[in-house]
């Protein structure tokens, strides 16, 4: 009788040590994130093929790269991935279409180019992805958590599920309106039309993947809440054509100089 009375008191003990798990926790997302970027310098260890497999899952089925990342939290405690190769093989696309770009603007000079790499990489894609998604986790752990649950949205996640967006958008408004760039840079309203068909879908579409990557995480509520910049991205379409302006022509006397 006396065993049975000296073990009850022994259940509750994750309560007492609750602030040290959170230490924990802190430390180990840190750790994550430099063993992330370290892995860029470790080619030999990074999965490229599964890399272009789920940009294509992306194309036609956004939902399998989802799978992937509840495969992940069930084998490896985490929904972000942990192979930078999506990061690395998207960067070395904007290479590539960056030199595209400068080649058919006669602007092949080196400051020229990296100007432009600057623009399509670091700006677009990494600072304004770092800047939605850190607006994406604050929104999600603050306002659209379950109260029965103790997980929360890890912010490489986010930034995941930025990445997987953005390929998209990269195929739609860097590849497609390259190859269009003929068309689109006239001055007419079939050209505007086009133009901002192409932009209007590339951002729809942008925030459609947004919104498919946080339904999968279920101790979230109310995701829907990432399908709203819908309506302004089809307002501004209607107001776009209206005013005759063509996003086509204005990102390109943006980012090049002829």
């Amino acid at each position: 009788m006396n065993t049975l009375t000296n073990k009850s008191p022994s259940t509750p003990s994750n309560v007492t040590s609750s602030p040290n798990v959170l230490l924990s926790n802190n430390q180990d997302r840190k750790q994550f994130i430099l063993q992330y970027l370290s892995r860029m310098l470790k080619w030999r260890q990074l999965d490229f093929t599964s890399a272009l497999t789920q940009m294509t899952q992306l194309i036609y089925n956004p939902s399998l790269v989802f799978k992937n990342a509840r495969n992940r939290k069930f084998i490896k405690d985490r929904y972000a991935r942990d192979d930078p190769a999506f990061v690395l093989l998207l960067g070395l696309f904007m290479l590539c279409i960056g030199f595209a770009y400068a080649l058919a603007f006669h602007s092949v000079t080196i400051s020229n180019y990296l100007s432009l790499i600057g623009y399509m990489f670091f700006f677009d894609f990494l600072f304004i992805g770092i800047f939605i998604s850190t607006i994406t986790w604050f929104i999600s752990n603050k306002f659209l958590m379950n109260s029965e649950d103790n997980e929360s949205v890890e912010w490489l996640f986010a930034f995941d599920i930025h990445c997987n967006a953005f390929f998209p958008l990269f195929l739609l408004l860097y590849v497609i309106q390259y190859i269009l760039l003929p068309i689109l840079t006239l001055e007419n309203i079939f050209c505007l039309l086009l133009s901002n068909i192409l932009f209007t879908f590339a951002f729809g579409y942008y925030f459609y993947i947004t919104f498919r990557g946080f339904i999968e995480l279920h101790f979230l509520k109310n995701q829907e809440i990432y399908l709203y910049p819908i309506a302004f991205i089809i307002i501004g379409f209607f107001i776009s054509v209206f005013s005759s302006f063509n996003p086509t022509r204005f990102i390109i006397s943006l980012y090049i100089n002829p």
